[in-house]
């Protein structure tokens, strides 16, 4: 070999090395500058997420959710110019080490398409034209669906991106943060499009399409029924065009049945079948809404209220205590004819309790304090139809009632009632999923045959659920205690009950999956009939409980559900009362199973229950490695027969 001849293959190794080396360096470059976008890219997207959490927080005019927006996208612009650049695209298709990157970059694209959506929609909507004197603005009631229907397709495909992003062998600060986009935002064009449905639905409710009757009823949270409270005034009234014109309210005594000469109307077989026996579906009006489910209860009633009042309502709006006193938070208070104001702050003490002081006990004196109640119910929808508040925290207040099930809506469309249901507006009770829990308490009297009382205002709850979650079951615990916090003198006769003043007696019942496995149901430690009732696709519990003043009962019910696919999902369903419920919530795996949070609730919960809440993990599928050692575990330690 000639001297030439190694003199050139030494120069060609030592090119090679050269641009191995050269290569290396770009590389390694390239990821630093990946990284270093990377870091910057993730604080674009933190501050941009702290701008839109003070607009979810509510509350905020038109401006200052213009404001927060303009700052998310400026930030998130940021991210996705710097998520652009050579190094992080180079370094997010790097096998496996380049998943961190991709997770950063698809996040923020993510969240760029939703803030844009979102400013469209602000952008598009004059929101201050949304509400004029009697109704909804229905040319700004379309621009709206528009808008939404827009901004769910202009978020769909990041969104999707989003959500089939793979973090396995990321960082935690990286999969912790795609986790929580993928909780907060990940669904959000599925909610766009569900905004949209609902926003058409409301007008439609509203008399888009033509005059149509409606009927608005109030809920009496002192006497609950399956929805809320008793029905106790309702008014009738006209939708046509957006606007609203309502008769006076009145007083569902001046149109109801006595027991022996009600008539019957038409009901769900379900409702028929468990709330026929309190005549719940008849003229008699005041068991109406028996049923939690609202469809159902609203159903009924407009089929009562054809009968009684000769005009079938092809839409129902029900609002309680609670969601008054919400309204008026948001609109000011309302005057009284009698100087009298009520307020957010006094509404709740107002209707519930200082009603019924001042009023003799008698047949008068009830007469009196029915009327006041009108009055006040006229006084508070009236101020509501003519307000020029700021539509915004109107909106909210609305929003809040109606999660919380203190607003509900009925149409007798079957496409309007689709979306009402979807939205959460209807008050539906939704089938589990594959788990569920709702407690329902009716108010059964004061303990003599047609003699009522007012104490559920004084009642509370406390809930304790906890779930276990395997690969194939989860193991759920309730626990419900309700609290009598009647005053144990004092009461008049018609609040507190005359044969045994402040006892409470009460019909609960409890909704379980069908398919759910129960193990344990007692009361207090004694073991109650579990029975066989079944409504809106749940199992039915039922007990009877009397409590005396200052007393407390706790049940507590143990099941095994089978899990549908690999996650676990729970509808946790609030009965609208006065006081929240104080939820905890803890969702856990179980032995030799991992779980990851879902959802906007995740895996755990504290404080007060005040909306529907849907709670849930994943159960991620085990790695090969994991499979493949439990299964030589499983084959080691477990016994084997033979024959």
């Amino acid at each position: 070999m000639t001297k030439r001849t190694v003199t050139k293959r030494t120069l060609t190794k030592r090119i090679v090395r050269r641009g191995l080396a050269a290569c290396v360096a770009l590389l390694i470059l390239l990821v630093g500058w990946g990284l270093w976008a990377a870091v910057r890219a993730r604080g674009d997207v933190t501050a941009a997420r702290g701008a839109l959490t003070s607009v979810r927080s509510g509350g905020k005019s038109t401006s200052e959710v213009r404001t927060a927006l303009a700052l998310a996208k400026t930030r998130l612009r940021k991210a996705n110019a710097r998520m652009r650049q050579p190094g992080p695209w180079v370094a997010a298709h790097i096998p496996v080490a380049g998943r961190s990157f991709a997770a950063v970059r698809d996040t923020a694209a993510a969240a760029s398409a939703v803030v844009d959506a979102a400013e469209a929609v602000v952008t598009a909507v004059d929101v201050t034209s949304l509400l004029k004197s009697g109704g909804f603005d229905l040319e700004t009631v379309d621009r709206m669906h528009t808008a939404l229907v827009t901004a769910a397709d202009s978020t769909a495909a990041p969104l999707r991106r989003l959500r089939r992003l793979r973090t396995g062998l990321t960082p935690g600060p990286v999969k912790d943060g795609v986790g929580q986009a993928k909780r907060e935002i990940g669904s959000l064009d599925t909610s766009f499009r569900a905004a949209a449905a609902l926003v058409d639905a409301l007008s439609q409710v509203a008399g888009k399409n033509g005059p149509q009757p409606v009927l608005f009823a109030l809920q009496n949270n002192a006497e609950l029924r399956g929805t809320g409270g008793l029905i106790s005034i309702f008014a009738e009234g006209t939708a046509d065009k957006g606007r609203f014109r309502l008769k006076r309210f009145r007083d569902v005594e001046d149109v109801a049945d006595q027991p022996l000469t009600a008539k019957k109307v038409a009901a769900p077989a379900d409702y028929e079948r468990i709330y026929g026996p309190q005549l719940a579906n008849t003229t008699v009006w005041k068991n109406a809404n028996m049923s939690p489910d609202g469809p159902s209860s609203w159903s009924v009633l407009a089929g009562i209220a054809e009968v009684s009042l000769k005009r079938k309502p092809t839409a129902v709006v029900v609002i309680d205590v609670p969601a008054v006193a919400g309204i008026l938070g948001a609109t000011g208070p309302a005057q009284l004819p009698d100087g009298r104001t009520i307020s957010a702050d006094n509404a709740v003490s107002e209707l519930l309790v200082k009603s019924y002081e001042g009023v003799p006990d008698t047949f008068a004196g009830q007469t009196e304090r029915r009327r006041r109640l009108r009055v006040a119910a006229d006084a508070v929808i009236a101020r509501l139809l003519t307000t020029t508040a700021p539509p915004l925290p109107l909106l909210r207040a609305l929003q809040l009632a109606a999660a919380g099930r203190h607003i509900m809506v009925w149409s007798a469309d079957p496409v309007t009632q689709q979306a009402l249901v979807a939205s959460g507006v209807a008050g539906a009770v939704p089938t589990p999923d594959p788990d569920i829990a709702m407690m329902t308490v009716h108010n059964l009297g004061a303990g003599r045959p047609g003699e009522g009382n007012k104490l559920d205002y004084y009642a509370t709850r406390t809930v304790k659920i906890t779930v276990t979650v395997g690969a194939k079951f989860a193991d759920t615990t309730q626990q419900w205690t309700l609290r009598n916090n009647a005053p144990e003198g004092g009461l008049s006769g018609y609040v507190g009950g005359t044969l045994h003043p402040g006892r409470t007696n009460n019909q609960v019942r409890f909704a379980l999956p069908p398919d759910a496995t129960l193990t344990a149901y007692d009361r207090d430690g004694v073991a109650r009939p579990a029975g066989d009732l079944l409504e809106a696709g749940s199992r039915l519990l039922s007990d009877v409980a009397s409590l005396e003043a200052g007393t407390a009962t706790t049940w507590t019910i143990r099941y095994r559900v089978p899990l549908k696919g690999r996650s676990y999902r729970m509808w946790l369903v609030p009965q609208p009362v006065v006081q929240a419920p104080a939820l905890t919530l803890r969702i856990s795996a179980a032995e030799g199973t991992a779980v990851r949070p879902r959802g906007g609730t995740g895996a755990s919960y504290d404080g007060a229950w005040s909306a529907v809440l849907h709670p849930g993990v994943d159960v991620p599928r085990a790695g090969w490695w994991r499979r493949t050692s439990d299964g030589i575990k499983r084959w080691w330690t477990e016994p084997v027969h033979i024959g």
